[in-house]
């Protein structure tokens, strides 16, 4: 294969660059490899910044007010769950997945003991 053109070998005094793993590569010494030798050395660092991510963003945040929290349940509701040997648990929960309907949560909970 015929080896990628190189960049003219840097002047004394310029900057060092950042590697593949993070080590600062100083361009005089790039430039005192043999051709062959930096032009894949150069190729692999171009592969191998294409495929780095940029740093992730943080979430903004937003002006908008936070959801409010979910409507408590009726502790009247939960104390007949309750009075029917249901745990207060099992008794939130059920009126949870139903939206506080007292017969249908405690159909629900009949149905799955």
């Amino acid at each position: 294969p015929v080896p990628a053109p190189v960049a003219p070998p840097a002047s004394p005094g310029t900057a060092s660059t950042t590697g593949i793993d993070g080590a600062e590569v100083d361009p005089q010494t790039l430039s005192e490899l043999p051709p062959e030798i930096r032009a894949d050395i150069e190729r692999q660092l171009a592969l191998w910044r294409k495929t780095r991510r940029p740093p992730a963003k943080k979430p903004r945040r937003s002006s908008a007010r936070p959801a409010p929290p979910p409507p408590a349940v009726d502790e009247a509701a939960v104390a007949q769950i309750v009075a029917m040997g249901f745990s207060r648990k099992a008794a939130v929960a059920a009126l949870e997945r139903v939206n506080g309907d007292v017969q249908r949560a405690i159909d629900g909970l009949l149905a799955s003991s």
